[in-house]
């Protein structure tokens, strides 16, 4: 919030050009600063600037500027008849506001596909834990007390001995 600084032109410039290279600031109050046409100009073409950025769906969002020099009711001390057509017409609010509402519509664009991605490993957690339920109902149909698995144990064992003693005898051990 810089409402009310006497910020001026100067002031709005240099924030325009930390504009052009700061996505992550999405609002801005800028009303009662004597910001004139020159500032203004400037807040556009940084916002542009922004639109335009490839890093789409960042940037500033919300602009406030009212009472300023620019915009003063009956203000009729202009130098150049067509900066003051551009400033007091509507086509430098215009365009900010145009810019404004592409970020906040990119930003918007950003959040679903971040929630849409959200949602796709959602659903790859779901298969994956559903997978481990499977495995662990297989597991379950395993003996599931200590004797049963030593008795399992005690089985597989006097298998592989048997086994073992009919190879070796087999080979004219007896």
């Amino acid at each position: 919030d810089l409402q009310s600084n006497k910020l001026g032109d100067g002031a709005a410039a240099a924030l325009a050009d930390a504009l052009r290279v700061n996505l992550t600031l999405q609002w801005l109050d800028l009303q009662m600063n004597e910001i004139d046409t020159a500032g203004v100009v400037a807040l556009r073409s940084a916002l542009e600037a922004q639109v335009a950025s490839p890093r789409r769906g960042c940037g500033l969002q919300q602009l406030h500027l009212w009472d300023n020099a620019y915009n003063a009711p009956g203000r009729t001390d202009w130098a150049d008849p067509a900066v003051a057509a551009e400033a007091r017409g509507e086509e430098v609010e215009l365009a900010i506001a145009e810019a404004l509402r592409r970020n906040a519509s990119s930003a918007r664009e950003r959040v679903y596909a971040e929630q849409e991605a959200q949602g796709l490993r959602d659903a790859r957690l779901q298969r994956e834990a559903a997978d481990a339920a499977a495995q662990s109902r297989r597991a379950a149909a395993l003996p599931a007390s200590a004797s049963e698995v030593g008795v399992a144990v005690t089985a597989a064992v006097s298998d592989a001995a048997s086994w073992l003693q009919r190879a070796v005898w087999g080979n004219g051990g007896g």
